[in-house]
């Protein structure tokens, strides 16, 4: 007789791609980007443990959407502290970039904060700030996408979207809608124009998403790329729900998991090469 597998919280739900050993990767944690009136802020850095110090690595920040002050009541942890999160970062540094994640309370405010710290200090931490990419997941895409758009040409070398809410545009409400319901931020008024128009994207869309309304947005906002001859990739992952990175583990995911780091790595470092990861 088959058993369930054990329960396990949200929080402690990994990547199901294969992630590198321990003494593959490198962590430094408690960096104080900012303080507040709550206390300090900070950054953590995920790098390939075996490379040379004097080569600075390009960097893609895990974009939190979400306020840590509600995120945490409702999972118990803060975004950056939750398995997805550690997990994605152990990844990206085994493809041979850097992550950082990052504590915040004013979601807009703080990501800003955090790249203008990185954009000063990266050095310090073995960052190339010439070198950044944004990644959105779900809730997290608005504002990823909001910070590439507003950002000025040459600032990101790329936006890689997974599962993601983007953007309204001919005047529907998906995304407005899902973010007050969810809490996500959501910085309204994008405008594709407002995109630079060189800097690539990337997509991943489950084709059984459980929201109708976010693939609705996705879809148009592809669509509308499209027709503005912008350098967009999607890769439709019909048989995959929401979250497909943590809850659906089978061969195809991994592809596109490898699909999603490869654009990441080539677009960031030059190389589509894996690293540790084959």
């Amino acid at each position: 007789m088959s058993q369930d597998p054990p329960y396990r919280h949200l929080s402690e739900i990994p990547w199901v791609y294969p992630h590198p050993e321990a003494d593959q990767v490198s962590v430094q944690t408690g960096i104080e980007y900012v303080r507040t009136d709550a206390g300090a802020l900070t950054i953590d850095v995920y790098a390939p443990a075996r490379r040379s110090p004097s080569v600075a690595l390009p960097a893609i920040v895990l974009v939190a959407g979400y306020s840590d002050i509600g995120y945490e009541t409702v999972t118990g942890c803060r975004f950056k502290d939750m398995a997805m999160s550690t997990s994605w970062a152990k990844l990206v540094a085994s493809f041979g970039m850097a992550a950082v994640t990052y504590g915040n309370a004013r979601p807009k405010e703080d990501l800003e904060a955090v790249l203008q710290y990185i954009r000063a200090h990266g050095p310090e931490w073995g960052i190339d700030a010439e070198r950044l990419g944004l990644w959105g997941l779900s809730g997290n895409g608005p504002l990823a996408l909001a910070t590439l758009a507003a950002s000025p040409a040459g600032s990101f070398k790329c936006g890689v979207f997974s599962c993601a809410y983007l953007a309204d545009l001919d005047g529907s409400t998906h995304v407005a809608d899902a973010s007050r319901q969810w809490r996500f931020t959501y910085p309204e008024g994008f405008r594709v124009e407002s995109m630079p128009a060189d800097l690539p994207v990337f997509i991943a869309r489950a084709g059984q998403e459980q929201d109708p309304g976010l693939n609705v947005a996705l879809d148009r906002f592809v669509s509308a790329m499209l027709a503005a001859n912008r350098p967009v990739t999607c890769v439709n992952f019909a048989a995959a729900p929401h979250g497909f990175e943590m809850f659906h583990d089978t061969l195809e995911t991994r592809e596109v998991i490898r699909q999603m780091f490869r654009f990441a790595r080539f677009h960031l470092a030059g190389t589509a090469a894996d690293g540790v990861n084959v």
